[in-house]
């Protein structure tokens, strides 16, 4: 795995763990597919309803 993508993980669950909402959203792609342990969710709109509750 690169760097990048290592980089990128890792800045994933840093904004999960602090609950930062925004910060997870900036990650996704607007076509991103988010699939938690949940149904899946398409799109970064999507992931934010969730997310947000």
């Amino acid at each position: 795995m690169s760097e990048a993508k290592k980089a990128h993980i890792h800045r994933y669950y840093e904004a999960v763990d602090a609950a930062d909402v925004e910060g997870v959203l900036d990650i996704f792609t607007p076509d991103a597919t988010y699939r938690p342990r949940l149904p899946r969710h398409g799109g970064r709109r999507r992931a934010a309803c969730l997310l947000r509750g």
